[in-house]
């Protein structure tokens, strides 16, 4: 049994649905009843990103070409009208559409998209990258459980120079329920 303050671990019975009764002849016996309640508990969550002062971005220039697929059972036939000249891209599966079916064969039509992209670097700094990592670790707050109350909130940032990173830390301490329902066995 645990008493308010005490820490606990996970997997720890904090509420139990089992009850001794001592019977007028001294003997004792146990009892099983449905045992509820709401147990809130003081709850560290922590989170790092690291964000590089030189970032590199990828665009994309808009320029794209088309292939084809087409595959019968294990062999695939590829179609294109001249050759991809872009110097850097990304290429994306469109979807495939079965002519015939797995089952049956298995001969598909799959068309094939070559985006052309310009990757740039581009100069954060430590208060461009710092307020990067804040964005970031301000899109991992979206994760925490409902129902939660912050209690404190602690964001550090620091310079990694053999990395060239930026590392954002966030320490998060919360009030949220942590009982589940469990079978008793």
């Amino acid at each position: 049994v645990v008493k308010v303050g005490d820490t606990v671990s996970k997997g720890d019975v904090l509420i139990s649905g089992s009850v001794s009764l001592s019977g007028g002849d001294g003997e004792e016996k146990k009892l099983l009843v449905r045992a509820k309640g709401i147990v809130k508990a003081r709850v560290w969550y922590r989170e790092s990103v690291e964000v590089p002062l030189v970032e590199s971005v990828k665009t994309y220039t808009g320029r794209v070409k088309k292939a084809y697929k087409i595959r019968l059972g294990n062999r695939e036939l590829y179609f294109q009208l001249g050759e991809v000249n872009f110097s850097s891209y990304e290429e994306e599966d469109l979807k495939v559409r079965y002519i015939i079916p797995p089952a049956f064969g298995n001969v598909s039509f799959n068309p094939v998209l070559y985006r052309e992209v310009k990757e740039e670097k581009r100069f954060l700094g430590v208060e461009g990258a710092s307020q990067e990592a804040n964005r970031r670790l301000a899109e991992k707050l979206k994760i925490l459980p409902g129902g939660v109350q912050i209690v404190q909130k602690k964001v550090e940032f620091t310079l990694n120079p053999e990395k060239q990173v930026v590392v954002g830390t966030l320490t998060l301490e919360v009030i949220e329920d942590i009982g589940i329902e469990k079978e008793i066995e």
